[in-house]
C-alpha cells in the first residue's frame, strides 16, 4: 500500500513479494535491485518471517534452494526458531526441510531448539523422531537436546528409553540438572520404577542439586500407583522437613495413596489440611477426595463432595463421573446412577470400557425401562393423535 507504481517485474520470485501488502524499505531495496544475491534474500526472508508473511518467506527459501544459494544453518535456525515461538511448528519444520533439501547440515543448536518446541507443544512423537535423526547423523547432543527428549519420553511412558538417554548424557560428560533429574524421576515413577526414582532423587541430593515440589511429587504418585499410602506418608513427611512446600497435585497423589489404603478420613482431613494452607482445590484433587469416600463407603459425602465440585466452579470428569455412578449403585440408588450417566453423556464425555462394562450392566435394566416408558409414551401420542382424526372427520 502505498507502493508507487513501477513497470512488471521480471522476477518471478519478486513478483510475488511485490504482491505483499506492505512496503518495508527493504523490500523496495531487493525490487530496486539490478541482482538478487543471497545477503539480499537471507535480509527479506527473516523480515517476511518477523512479519508473519511465511508463505512468502517459504518462497524466498525455495528460489534460494533451487538457485544453489547457501547459507550457515544458524540462518534457517533463526527463522526455525522465530516460527516456533509464533507457534508455527509446521512452518519451522518447512524450513528444516528446506535446508535439510539445500544440503546443509543441521547441526545441535537447530536439531535442539526444533526437539524443545516438539516438546513444549506436545508433539512427543515428532520430537523422538526428530532426537533419532540426530543420532543417526552423528550430531552433538547438548543439556538442551538431552533435557527436551528425556521429558518427551516421560511423556509417552517410555522409562526405559528415558533412562538410555539419561545414561548417554552423563557418559557424554554433560552434567543433568534439576529440570532433567525431575524428568527422569517423573519417567521411572511413571513406570513403577520407585526404587530406581528413589536412587536418584538421592543422587541428585549428593551433585548439590535441590529436589524440588516436582521431584517429591513423583515419587508420591509412584507411591499412589503402587498401592503404597505408607510409603507416600513418609516421602511427604521428608518434603516438609526439607521445607519443600506441597502444591494441589502434591496432595490429590496423597489423597488418593490414603484412600487406596482405605484411610479416607485421614485423606479428608489432608484435603481440609490443603486447604487451610491456601492451595485452592482442583478437579484432580476432589476426584481423589471423592474416591477415597467411595472406597470408605461413604455415599452421602460422595454426592456432597460432588454437589462442593460443582459449587468450586469446577468441571466434572470422566473419573468424577465413574466415581460418583459407583457410589450410586453400591448405595442401592440406581435411578440417581442413571441421572448421572446421563448427564455424563450430555456434557459429552465418552464412558471409558470400565464405566461401560462393570457399570452399565447395573443400568442396563434402567435403561431399558426408560426405552419401554418412552416407546409407550409414543404409543399413546399415536393413539391420541388417531382419535382426534376421527373426531375431525366426524366433525366434518
Amino acid at each position: 500500500r502505498g507502493r508507487p507504481q513501477r513497470g512488471p517485474v521480471e522476477n518471478p520470485l519478486m513478483a510475488k513479494v511485490a504482491a505483499v501488502e506492505f512496503a518495508p524499505a527493504m523490500v523496495e531495496s531487493v525490487l530496486n535491485a539490478n541482482k538478487v544475491d543471497t545477503h539480499l534474500l537471507r535480509w527479506l526472508a527473516q523480515d517476511l518471517v518477523q512479519r508473519r508473511k511465511v508463505p512468502c518467506a517459504l518462497e524466498v527459501l525455495r528460489y534460494m534452494k533451487e538457485s544453489g544459494m547457501t547459507e550457515q544453518p544458524k540462518f534457517y535456525t533463526r527463522l526455525m526458531s522465530t516460527l516456533a515461538k509464533q507457534n508455527q511448528l509446521d512452518r519451522a519444520l518447512e524450513v528444516f526441510d528446506i535446508m535439510r533439501e539445500s544440503e546443509v547440515a543441521a547441526d545441535t543448536i537447530a536439531y535442539s531448539m526444533l526437539i524443545s518446541a516438539c516438546r513444549r507443544q506436545r508433539r512427543t512423537n515428532q520430537a523422538i523422531e526428530l532426537y533419532e535423526q540426530m543420532q543417526e547423523a552423528g550430531v552433538e547432543r547438548n543439556a538442551i537436546t538431552y533435557t527436551a527428549v528425556i521429558g518427551a519420553y516421560e511423556k509417552k511412558g517410555r522409562w526405559k528409553s528415558a533412562l538410555e538417554v539419561f545414561e548417554d548424557m552423563k557418559g557424554s560428560g554433560v552434567p543433568p540438572d534439576q529440570i532433567v533429574y525431575n524428568a527422569i524421576i517423573s519417567a521411572l515413577a511413571k513406570g513403577g520404577q520407585i526404587e530406581k526414582a528413589a536412587e536418584l532423587l538421592s543422587e541428585m541430593k549428593g551433585k548439590d542439586l535441590t529436589p524440588d515440589v516436582f521431584s517429591y511429587s513423583s515419587l508420591i504418585r509412584a507411591s499412589d500407583n503402587l498401592g503404597n499410602w505408607e510409603q507416600a506418608k513418609e516421602l511427604f513427611q521428608e518434603m516438609q522437613q526439607a521445607g519443600i512446600e506441597p502444591n494441589a497435585f502434591t496432595y490429590a497423589a496423597l489423597i488418593s495413596a490414603y484412600g487406596k489404603g482405605g484411610k479416607w478420613e485421614e485423606a479428608k482431613q489432608l484435603f481440609r489440611d490443603m486447604t487451610d494452607r491456601g492451595i485452592e482445590a482442583n478437579v484432580v484433587t476432589v476426584n481423589a477426595l471423592m474416591a477415597a469416600f467411595e472406597r470408605g463407603e461413604q455415599y452421602p459425602q460422595v454426592l456432597r463432595l460432588y454437589n462442593k465440585l460443582l459449587q468450586f466452579g469446577l468441571r466434572p470428569t470422566l473419573a468424577t463421573y465413574t466415581t460418583v455412578i459407583n457410589a450410586c449403585l453400591k448405595a442401592g440408588s440406581a435411578d440417581k446412577a442413571m441421572e448421572f450417566y446421563n448427564a455424563m453423556k450430555a456434557q459429552g464425555i465418552k464412558p471409558d470400557f470400565v464405566l461401560d462394562g462393570e457399570t452399565m450392566t447395573a443400568l442396563r435394566p434402567r435403561q431399558q425401562e426408560r426405552a419401554a416408558s418412552v416407546e409407550a409414551e409414543g404409543q399413546d401420542e399415536a393413539e391420541e393423535e388417531g382419535e382426534m382424526g376421527v373426531d375431525e372427520e366426524e366433525g366434518e
